[in-house]
């Protein structure tokens, strides 16, 4: 399993505008990841650049797009789909929630 760099991944989140408070939400239970999550973090860290990575015909931007999240929460989202432990059922149910779209006011 991954574990996220947390200092290097609070810098980048700086850098790119976020607000400290919401760094702080995302980054306190930022649970560890699948390894293969974790490589495609690990690029990320060091150039930002969004990885073309499908999970269960799902990708990152798509999914960062539907739902108006960051890389991260991306990430973390799409990692539930690995979850060999996930019922079919459940995993179905996250997978339509990755695919609805988010509105604000």
């Amino acid at each position: 399993m991954y574990q996220l760099d947390k200092d290097l991944a609070r810098s980048v989140l700086l850098k790119q505008g976020h607000a400290t408070y919401q760094i702080d939400i995302l980054l306190k239970n930022y649970p560890s990841l699948q390894d293969e999550m974790g490589v495609v973090v690990e690029k990320w860290l060091r150039d930002q650049k969004i990885p073309d990575l499908e999970v269960d015909g799902l990708s990152i931007r798509e999914v960062m797009e539907t739902r108006r999240s960051s890389f991260l929460v991306a990430v973390r989202d799409l990692n539930r789909l690995l979850d060999a432990s996930l019922p079919d059922e459940k995993r179905t149910q996250w997978r339509r929630i990755l695919t609805t779209p988010v509105y604000y006011e």
